[in-house]
């Protein structure tokens, strides 16, 4: 997505546009935040679970240097 108007192709915009609205319909939390420390995770997920009852989910932790 570095520059898609001079990469893409006609058909690689319907593409992208078509994992957009997938990805707009899923269930989907991002917490993009400095700093994040165990705590302030968990008192995110127990938030998430309060709202979303007893539905499963799956947690990622990605920590970028």
């Amino acid at each position: 997505m570095k520059n898609p108007k001079k990469e893409f192709q006609e058909d690689d915009w319907q593409h992208f546009t078509d994992s957009i609205a997938t990805l707009s319909k899923a269930n989907l939390h991002i917490f993009d935040r400095a700093g994040m420390d165990v705590p302030y995770i968990w008192s995110k997920l127990r938030k998430i679970r309060r709202e979303y009852d007893c539905e499963k989910r799956i947690l990622v932790v990605r920590d970028l240097p």
